[in-house]
């Protein structure tokens, strides 16, 4: 059985590292293995901040009866990415969301998964690994025939609406 699994924890003056792809966790009286980091959020309450985790887990009584490991059609193509989210400055995490576009080195990448967070203390920051698709253009030739195709079809509703009026 997979199941969401939220954690919270309380980033002070000790470095955290949250639970990873494979770690295990104890969440009312059953263990689940964690498949994935679903999602992730700082938030500022009072004088505490807090970093809250999404889990994607599977329980380990249930399992599935197929022994193949499940194969990661996309993983050849997702490049790892490493950041540091300073903790202090409010919001800074959220230009990294999944699903969210980012300018590297020439290229545009978009976060597909994250792999690794973990809270460094000493320089107060949050280090998070992700994976991500590189985002292809659309070569310039494609470009214009599809812009000259709804040029057209413009063309020829306007023409058929100034038929229709007379």
């Amino acid at each position: 059985m997979i199941k969401s699994i939220r954690s919270e924890f309380k980033l002070n003056t000790k470095s955290i590292k949250v639970f990873n792809k494979g770690d295990i966790i104890d969440y009312e009286d059953t263990f689940y293995e964690v498949l994935s980091i679903l999602n992730f959020d700082i938030e500022h309450k009072d004088e505490t901040i807090v970093l809250i985790v999404d889990y994607i887990c599977q329980d380990l009584k249930k399992f599935s009866q197929d022994r193949t490991k499940a194969a990661d059609p996309i993983a050849t193509f997702l490049h790892p990415f490493e950041i540091s989210i300073p903790i202090n400055k409010k919001d800074a995490h959220r230009q990294f969301k999944l699903g969210r576009g980012f300018h590297h080195r020439n290229g545009y990448y978009q976060i597909i998964r994250y792999k690794y967070i973990e809270f460094n203390a000493e320089q107060n920051v949050l280090i998070v690994v992700f994976e991500s698709l590189p985002i292809q253009s659309i070569p310039g030739q494609e470009v214009r025939k599809k812009f000259r195709e709804i040029q057209l079809n413009k063309i020829k509703t306007y023409q058929k609406n100034i038929k229709n009026i007379n």
